[in-house]
């Protein structure tokens, strides 16, 4: 529950960081084009790293799992 909370809120944060950069970069003159290409870039990059995440926690609950299946049983 934590987590989904920390990372809505990263997502927000970084939602309210790029609205906040391509208003900048529209109010200079800027294109759309650029402004659309680097809220996608952040955005993947973004997706990216919590996926990595997310798969990190993965593998550790199933190494976790499988240890404790391997484990001899205590006497």
């Amino acid at each position: 529950m934590e987590t989904k909370q920390l990372q809505f809120r990263e997502s927000s944060s970084v939602y309210l960081y790029l609205r906040n950069v391509s208003s900048f970069m529209e109010s200079r003159g800027s294109s759309s084009i650029v402004v659309v290409a680097v809220v996608v870039v952040v955005v993947v990059v973004v997706v990216v790293v919590v996926v990595a995440a997310a798969a990190v926690v993965v593998v550790d609950v199933v190494v976790i799992v499988v240890e404790r299946q391997n484990a001899e049983p205590t006497k």
